[in-house]
Formats: C-alpha cells, structure tokens, sequence
C-alpha cells in the first residue's frame, strides 16, 4: 500500500482546490445535490488542509469563465456531475499543470465509467479524491482535439459560414444517428439516464437515416486513407462508452494516443438496427457483419453530399458544432486524478 504521509509530502503547499457542480446534472437533480457536494468537499479538505474555492456559475459559460479567471491559482479542479462537465473540465486543464478530478453524478457518466470512477456514489467518489490528491496519484490522459477543417468552412450545402470549432472531447465524437440520439435525450424529462439514452435510441432506430460522411483518415501506420459512406452510424471514440453505458468501442483506452472509428456499413432494417444496439451495451456489435472498426490517429470529416446532412455533432454530450471539421488525438493532453489502483491500470 502507498504510504500517504510520504507521498503528501510531494506537495510543497496546500493544494488549491477549484470545484463545479451542475444545477442541471440528472436531469436537474444537480440543483439539490450541488450545494451538498461542496459542503463535503470543503470538509474534507479542511481536514485534510486543503484550501476550496466555489467557482459553479448560474450557466455552463459562467462556469467555465470563473474557471478561467481563477486556473493559474489551482492545482486541482473537481467537477461534479456528468459527461458535460468532465468536458467543461478538460477543456479547462488541457495541456496545464492543473490536474481534473471527477465526482460522476449525472446523466450519462461514461468517461467516468471508462475510466473505472465510481458512478453515482457521491461519499465514495469524493473520498477517491482526496485520496488521489493526498497519494498525489494522478494520470495523464488523452483527449479528442476537434477543429474546422478549413478556413472557409462553409461547404456549399446550406451556403453559410458555420461558427468555428476548436474543443476538447473526452470520450466520443457523435456524429450520426448517436449524435441524433443524444440531442433527443437531452430533450426529454424521463428521470434515469439509461432510460432516457434507450428511449431516445429506440425511436431514432425505428426510423433509421442514412448520413453522407467524406472520411479521410490517417491509420497507425501513418497511412491516409479514404472512406466515402451512407451510414446511420459514425462514431469517433477515445473511451469504450457513450450514451449511458453504451460500450461502444471496447477496445478504446485514453491512454494508447489513438482514437477508434465505429460505423455501420450498410443501412440496417429496424430489426438488424435493434439487435445491433441491444450487442453494443456489451460490446459484442463489433463482431457483427454490419460494423466497421478502424483506430487511427486522425480523422477529416466533410458533408460527401449524398445522402443526409449529418446532424449537428455532439460531443460528451454537448454540442460541438457542425461539417467540416478535423478530429484528432491529443495523446496526454489532460492530468487526471485518480486512485493508485485504477492509475496502475493505465
């Protein structure tokens, strides 16, 4: 076992602490929850001499600009709640000293889940902070760097010039029938995140669409390569899991510096589309005929102008923007806390 005392000691200071929560996490459960959460953190840190500041606006913006004015003072910012404020996070800390702690108590939670975090145990969580903090446990992560392919990223379909993307992704880059999916859920007032996610895919794959995606992609090899496709399913993961516990890239690690390219191949039947969704909570689609699975290391998306446009892309469950834009993997772009046990593993 790590001798706490001993590994303390590599921190020179108090760590400073910066904490977010989310009025909105589950479904707006966030609003009662919050308030607790940093109650409890503050304690703890007072027990153990860390100093913690409330950096949690009334909006996302808000959050993430008190987090900005307030970064160059921290070593460790804690966000609370789901997938969307781990992205809030790791857009803040990427590529700074600044380490992102997790306490995974929203919706989807599945960066935390990938990563072996405990979900939606408030007490436990906080203590596998403080925890990590005290070891000074932390590992480096990688993340999805996404940005507009091109200085004119107007493509000619809808004849305007999009609003530039430049974000950090910390699981999946939906841009299909899952980013179609995620949008619905957002939507919708069923209370569970599970049920949510499954009610929004099952009305999506009752009336699937194909998408027209022009992919050129650079594989491990460094080899570039191009796939033109009609498919309702095209995913770019660096964690095994979306939509509430979806496995949908077993084989991703967010620490192997590569991303993994999920698709169908073909347009499924509503049947073939349920059978293949009901596998991937497992992870067992991928054995299916119908799904393709490539890693790479980056990725150019642009309208192929067959088909459907693509839906607007949904990262971490929130909005990342619209075609054409460049995907590619940031290798060790975040510091992340975590347990000696499950930092072992990476």
């Amino acid at each position: 076992m790590p001798d706490t005392r001993a590994a303390a000691c590599k921190w020179n200071h108090s760590p400073r602490i910066g904490i977010v929560t989310n009025p909105a996490a589950d479904n707006g459960r966030g609003k009662k929850i919050g308030p607790a959460i940093i109650r409890k953190v503050s304690h703890r840190a007072y027990e153990l001499g860390c100093t913690v500041i409330d950096l949690t606006g009334h909006s996302r913006e808000e959050s993430a600009l008190k987090i900005s004015d307030s970064l160059q003072d921290l070593d460790i910012l804690i966000v609370a709640g789901g997938d969307g404020m781990v992205n809030l996070g790791m857009n803040a800390v990427a590529h700074t000293r600044v380490a992102l702690g997790i306490i995974a108590c929203g919706s989807g939670n599945d960066f935390a889940r990938s990563t072996g975090l405990p979900v939606h145990r408030i007490d436990t969580s906080i203590e596998a902070v403080f925890a990590s903090i005290m070891m000074y446990s932390f590992a480096r992560v990688d993340l999805i760097h996404v940005t507009s392919a091109d200085d004119d990223i107007s493509d000619g379909y809808k004849g305007d010039i999009r609003k530039r993307v430049n974000t950090y992704i910390a699981g999946s880059l939906n841009c299909s029938i899952d980013a179609a999916i995620n949008l619905r859920a957002n939507a919708s007032g069923i209370p569970v995140g599970k049920l949510r996610y499954g009610y929004a895919g099952i009305a999506a794959i009752s009336h699937p669409q194909a998408y027209g995606f022009s992919v050129s992609f650079t594989d491990l090899s460094e080899n570039r390569q191009h796939l033109d496709l009609e498919t309702p399913l095209f995913v770019i993961s660096n964690a095994p899991y979306m939509g509430s516990g979806i496995r949908i890239s077993p084989y991703s690690s967010v620490t192997d510096s590569t991303l993994d390219m999920v698709w169908a191949k073909w347009m499924p039947t509503p049947a073939e589309g349920m059978h293949v969704l009901f596998r991937a909570y497992s992870g067992a689609h991928l054995s299916e005929r119908i799904i393709g699975w490539q890693q790479i290391r980056s990725a150019k998306l642009r309208y192929s102008g067959s088909s459907a446009y693509p839906p607007v892309l949904m990262g971490d469950g929130e909005v990342v923007g619209e075609l054409p834009v460049k995907a590619e993997c940031a290798p060790s772009a975040a510091r992340m806390l975590l347990p000696p046990r499950i930092a072992r593993s990476f």
